[in-house]
């Protein structure tokens, strides 16, 4: 924010009169201009704090809440699957070990 300002007097070639002619007073023109375009800024920009890159994503319309919703419903039916096999995986090795050791005993 603060670099914008000073760069864009300067291509101007303003700087040096300024400087001359008001002395210090240049820090409060340069600081009114970053304090006028931080107040533009923060009205304009969305805050993204706290957001995720998908959120991002809506928020500048790259991708459509539906399209979102689907792709959100698709990785939780994907995680649900996931899950049923790891735990068929499970139950068949603890089954296999059970009958293992029934036989062992017997």
């Amino acid at each position: 924010m603060a670099l914008p300002s000073p760069e864009l007097h300067n291509g101007f070639g303003v700087t040096p009169d300024m400087i001359t002619n008001l002395g210090y007073k240049v820090f409060f023109t340069f600081a009114s201009v970053n304090i006028g375009a931080m107040a533009v800024f923060s009205l304009m920009i969305p805050e993204t704090k706290g957001r995720s890159l998908e959120d991002m994503d809506v928020i500048f319309g790259s991708v459509s809440v539906e399209e979102r919703n689907r792709h959100i419903d698709q990785q939780e039916d994907a995680n649900d699957k996931a899950a049923e096999i790891s735990e068929s995986i499970i139950s068949h090795h603890t089954s296999k070990e059970h009958d293992k050791s029934v036989s062992d005993a017997v």
